[in-house]
């Protein structure tokens, strides 16, 4: 049996602490429908329960078969580029390739303080 060893840096360097708003501070909904073309098509709002705004929403979203297993993922950019506190904005994912027959999904959203 082979082992393999992934070194990044040497012993002083250490990684990049990012902050991100755990879910806490937002709340999204989400519903799916799959086109005659087998497309899974995801939409949703996420809105900023928060006090501050957030920079640089992302949804990703993960596609399971029956058997648990991914089929599909994505990561969609959310415009605007900045929530407000107390402000929501929209999203359309269209995942045009599925492995099997999609079973359920996914949606997290994150973003940046």
């Amino acid at each position: 049996a082979a082992s393999y060893i992934l070194a990044l840096g040497d012993e002083t360097w250490r990684p990049q602490s990012v902050p991100l708003v755990a879910d806490a501070e937002l709340d999204w909904t989400d519903e799916s429908q799959l086109t005659d073309e087998g497309q899974l098509i995801v939409t949703g709002n996420v809105t900023n329960t928060g006090e501050t705004p957030v920079t640089n929403p992302l949804a990703i979203i993960t596609v399971f078969d029956s058997k648990r297993r991914v089929i599909a993922a994505a990561a969609l950019p959310l415009t605007p580029a900045q929530i407000a506190p107390g402000d929501t904005t929209e999203f359309t994912a269209q995942i045009p390739e599925l492995g099997d027959d999609p079973e359920f999904y996914i949606v997290n959203i994150q973003v940046a303080p």
